[in-house]
C-alpha cells in the first residue's frame, strides 16, 4: 500500500509494534511492509490511521525538541549580554584614585611591608573600593622588580589581592634584627620635621618588639640587656656564632654561650703557644739559650768562648779570658805613629804634601 511511504523506518516499527507484528532486527524497510500487509487480521483503514497518527507524534516531538533548543540558545544569549553589561557597568563605575599622592612607592630596602599593605588596606577601605579592585591599585605603587613577582603568578593568583599579600609578606617581610639596625642607624631627614623622625623610630621600634615576639616587661628588659652585651662583644665572636647570633634575645643563654666559647678559645691559644714553643726547642734543644741571649752565645766577644773558626783548626783564642786556665792572654796593642800613615798627595797631578784643593798646577789662579 502507498500509504505505507509516508513513515520512516522508525515509524513502521512502531506501527508494527502496534499491530502485534515480530519484526526482526535485519529487516529493512521493504521486508516491515510486507510484514504488514501479510500479517493476519489486516485492516488497511485502521492501519493507515494508526500511522497517520504516528508521524504526527513524531513531528510534534521534533517540533517541541527543537523550540527547546531554541529557548537554550536565547537564554545563553541573554546571559552573556547580562555578564557584558555588568562587567561594562563595573569599570565604568570603578573610581579613579591617584593613589601615589596619598601613599608613597614601597621601598622594599627601606619600608616594612607589613605596615605598607596595612596603610594601603586601610586608605582603600575608607574610599570603598571593592576587595577584587585592590591588586589593580596595589600593583600601581610597587617597583618594577616587585610587580614582575606577581606576573610570574598563575592569572587566578595574580587577581586575588590575598595570596598576592601572601607572596610580598613571605618575600619581603623585615626581620627583628633588620628593624634594630634600622632602629639604632635611623638618623633625622633635612626635609623631614622631628615629628617625623619620632613616628619613624616607633615604627621600627614596635617592628623589632613584634618580630622578637616581646609582650612583657621582663622580656623587653633581656631583650635591651642582650643588645648591650652584643654591642660589647668581640667581632670574632659574632662570626663564630654567625648563623644564631640574631635569636640570641636572652642574656643569661647569651653569656653562658660567650663563656663557653672564650674557655675553648683560651685553652686552644696556650696549646698553640705550647706546640710552637716545644717545636723550636726540638729544632736547636743545646743552642737555644745561646741564640737566644747574644752574651752567651760563641761569637760574642764577652762570651769567653773561642770563635768557631778557631775552634775548628785548634788555634787558641785571643780573646780576654782562657775559659780552661782562666789566666788572661796580653793582647797586641796598637800604637798609631806617623811613619805608618798614607803620605798626602794631590790626587789630581800626584804632588805631594798638599790636597787637590790648594794645589797651584790643578787650581791655578
Amino acid at each position: 500500500m502507498a500509504y505505507l511511504a509516508k513513515g520512516r523506518r522508525q515509524d513502521l516499527l512502531e506501527l508494527a509494534e502496534t499491530l502485534d507484528i515480530s519484526i526482526q532486527d535485519n529487516f529493512k524497510i521493504l521486508d516491515i511492509k510486507d510484514a504488514i500487509l501479510k500479517s493476519e487480521g489486516y485492516d488497511a483503514e485502521f492501519t493507515k490511521e494508526c500511522l497517520n497518527r504516528i508521524i504526527c507524534d513524531r513531528k510534534e516531538l521534533e517540533l517541541r525538541a527543537e523550540r527547546e533548543k531554541e529557548n537554550q540558545r536565547i537564554f545563553e544569549l541573554q546571559k552573556l549580554q547580562l555578564i557584558t553589561d555588568t562587567s561594562t557597568t563595573a569599570d565604568s563605575n570603578m573610581p579613579k584614585l591617584e593613589l601615589h599622592k596619598l601613599l608613597p612607592i614601597f621601598d622594599p630596602k627601606t619600608t616594612d611591608v607589613t605596615i605598607f599593605l596595612d596603610l594601603f588596606e586601610r586608605q582603600l577601605t575608607f574610599l570603598k573600593v571593592p576587595v577584587p579592585q585592590w591588586v589593580v591599585y596595589l600593583v600601581g605603587l610597587l617597583p618594577t622588580e616587585v610587580s614582575n613577582l606577581i606576573t610570574k603568578e598563575s592569572f587566578a593568583d595574580a587577581q586575588d589581592y590575598y595570596k598576592v599579600k601572601q607572596i610580598l609578606l613571605k618575600r619581603f617581610k623585615l626581620s627583628a634584627e633588620k628593624f634594630r639596625q634600622m632602629f639604632s642607624r635611623h638618623t633625622k631627614d633635612l626635609v623631614k620635621t622631628w615629628r617625623d623622625f619620632y613616628f619613624d623610630l616607633l615604627t621600627y621600634f614596635d617592628g623589632w618588639l613584634k618580630e622578637s615576639k616581646v609582650t612583657t616587661l621582663e622580656e623587653l628588659k633581656d631583650l635591651i640587656v642582650a643588645d648591650q652585651i652584643k654591642k660589647k662583644t668581640p667581632q670574632d665572636y659574632k662570626d663564630h656564632f654567625l648563623d644564631q647570633w640574631c635569636n640570641w634575645n636572652n642574656p643569661l643563654q647569651l653569656v653562658d654561650k660567650l663563656d663557653s666559647y672564650e674557655e675553648v678559645k683560651n685553652m686552644r691559644n696556650k696549646n698553640k703557644n705550647f706546640s710552637r714553643k716545644q717545636k723550636e726547642m726540638n729544632s736547636s734543644p743545646w743552642r737555644s739559650n745561646y741564640t737566644q741571649n747574644p752574651k752567651l752565645s760563641y761569637e760574642h766577644p764577652l762570651s769567653g768562648f773561642p770563635s768557631q773558626s778557631r775552634r775548628e783548626t785548634g788555634i787558641p783564642s785571643n780573646s780576654r779570658r782562657n775559659p780552661i786556665s782562666k789566666d788572661r792572654i796580653p793582647e797586641k796593642k796598637i800604637v798609631d805613629t806617623k811613619e805608618d800613615r798614607t803620605p798626602i798627595s794631590c790626587y789630581g797631578c800626584g804632588a805631594p804634601g798638599i790636597i787637590r784643593s790648594r794645589c797651584h798646577t790643578c787650581n791655578p789662579v
